[in-house]
């Protein structure tokens, strides 16, 4: 068996985080982009919300659901990162869901930041995320890298960079 990877996810209402096996099932959607699920999970509400606090033995996060994933181990990141299809990087503004994320995506390089939004999640670095709910509980964070799923993607804007 496999170390199971350590993350913390995001829901449009809460993080969750905790333990959860590494996805094979799908392997060409980009890593971490497939139900997750973790086991001994615990939930925290990022808005105004009064979603429950506390833990679950198992949590099972839809890829319909979920916003993002943070890599929060060593061994975590290199399954990320190994996973990356993409090449260059990008300085952008991401809205998805109730999170405005600033980051570098990673992208193609050849067709910008279009061919990201096809696929099912992407893979960015040096991202800081903020919830814009009004009475926001979370008061936001800083990653070295993160998987951004597309299904509550709004926008994503390029901020005055070149492909790096």
């Amino acid at each position: 068996m496999k170390d199971p990877l350590v993350v913390q996810g995001f829901v449009d209402d809460g993080e969750v985080d905790n333990y959860c096996d590494a996805p094979e099932e799908y392997p060409d959607e980009g890593p971490l982009t497939v139900p997750i699920h973790l086991t001994a999970a615990r939930f925290q509400p990022t808005g105004y919300l009064a979603a429950p606090l506390g833990s679950a033995d198992d949590w099972l996060g839809f890829p319909y659901a979920v916003v993002a994933v943070i890599p929060r181990d060593d061994d975590t990141k290199k399954y990320v990162v190994k996973h990356n299809k993409f090449k260059s990087l990008v300085p952008a503004e991401i809205v998805i869901g109730p999170y405005v994320i600033n980051a570098k995506v990673w992208s193609t390089g050849k067709y910008g930041l279009e061919t990201v939004a096809e696929n099912a999640g992407f893979v960015i670095q040096d991202a800081t995320l903020e919830c814009r709910l009004p009475g926001a509980k979370f008061p936001g964070l800083e990653a070295p890298l993160m998987v951004v799923r597309t299904h509550l993607l709004q926008s994503i804007s390029t901020m005055n960079a070149a492909v790096v």
